[in-house]
């Protein structure tokens, strides 16, 4: 049944879930970027440490290294972002929840108190019906 608040409700409702699409996209990357982070750590493990020849080779595995490292930095300052994203973002879930179930409670209070005209109304029409065929039963006597 419809009130003046479906509409408004009908809003509402899609406002969280653009911020829970929001969320789950946010904590989609956050896991992307742990597991580029965690291959970035088995790069590191995995890099041939040279336990003989040039100068060249040595300072290019610290190269190697050190550009995992710095990449791994990198992520981590996205993913502290990210957390605080989530954050501002859980927080307007909140909000916006709080805000649907105020004109939730509305509409079922609007569906309520039609519901309960329309139960009073039709109470009233079974009167007058009754008054009408007991009028008729009578008159005939």
């Amino acid at each position: 049944m419809k009130s003046k608040f479906s509409e408004i409700l009908k809003l509402k409702k899609e406002k969280i879930s653009e911020v829970e699409r929001s969320i789950l996209e946010e904590q989609n990357k956050k896991s992307t970027l742990l597991q580029k982070n965690r291959d970035l750590e088995t790069e590191i493990s995995n890099v041939d440490q040279p336990l003989s020849g040039n100068f060249s080779q040595i300072q290019l595995m610290k190269f190697h290294v050190t550009n995992f490292k710095r990449a791994i930095e990198y992520n981590l300052n996205k993913i502290s972002l990210i957390e605080d994203n989530i954050l501002r973002l859980n927080q307007l879930y909140k909000e916006r929840k709080i805000d649907f179930e105020k004109i939730n409670y509305l509409h079922k209070e609007e569906i309520a108190k039609h519901a309960k005209a329309i139960a009073l109304r039709e109470s009233k029409d079974l009167d007058e019906i009754a008054n009408i065929l007991f009028l008729k039963k009578n008159k005939g006597k």
